[in-house]
């Protein structure tokens, strides 16, 4: 939950109090260091500081977002869930972009390390068809969400499957232009 700076701070307090307990022979305060210490390095590398990037997205904030997962140190060693909200946030960036490609393999990946909750998967699934909408790809775009239907969710999300729906239909009947519509917010 904490910044690169602050995990390093952290670090660096702890080598501080590993050289004082060695000088004044406190074999506790140097184990409990050391473990703070090692902790610390561990959850840089395992979960980075991909929680509080989230929240920046929800709170839609998205350029400190980006900053906080690109200074993640290689996502592949994330745990699995952090490794999917990763890609997931990485994906709802790269829609503001306006960068479809890279946002829809954003998205895949964060299906492919596995979602944890049915809710998000259907959450990922329907911005996979928003995007396949947008790249006028539609029968990929039915795929997604049929596959969002099939998945057990919760009846508020039905509301946004209807939606896109009617403006997969739309788009299909050409009522609607792909470029005529926003996103919609689905966090």
């Amino acid at each position: 939950m904490f910044n690169k700076y602050i995990r390093f701070l952290i670090i660096i307090l702890s080598i501080i109090a590993i050289i004082f307990g060695i000088i004044h022979k406190n074999l506790i305060a140097v184990i409990v260091a050391a473990g703070v210490g090692i902790y610390m390095l561990y959850a840089y590398f395992k979960y980075a500081s991909v929680t509080l990037a989230f929240k920046k997205i929800r709170k839609k904030e998205l350029k400190s977002a980006y900053n906080l997962l690109i200074d993640t140190p290689n996502p592949k060693l994330l745990t699995k869930g952090e490794k999917t909200y990763y890609y997931w946030g990485m994906g709802i960036i790269k829609i503001s972009e306006n960068k479809l490609d890279e946002a829809e393999r954003e998205f895949y990946n964060a299906l492919r390390y596995g979602v944890t909750t049915s809710n998000n998967m259907v959450i990922i699934n329907l911005s996979l068809a928003q995007i396949c909408m947008y790249k006028e790809e539609y029968e990929k775009a039915k795929v997604y969400i049929e596959e969002a239907k099939r998945i057990p969710h919760r009846p508020q999300l039905d509301v946004i499957v209807y939606e896109l729906e009617n403006r997969l239909i739309k788009l299909e009947r050409q009522e609607l232009l792909p470029e005529s519509f926003e996103p919609i917010n689905m966090i």
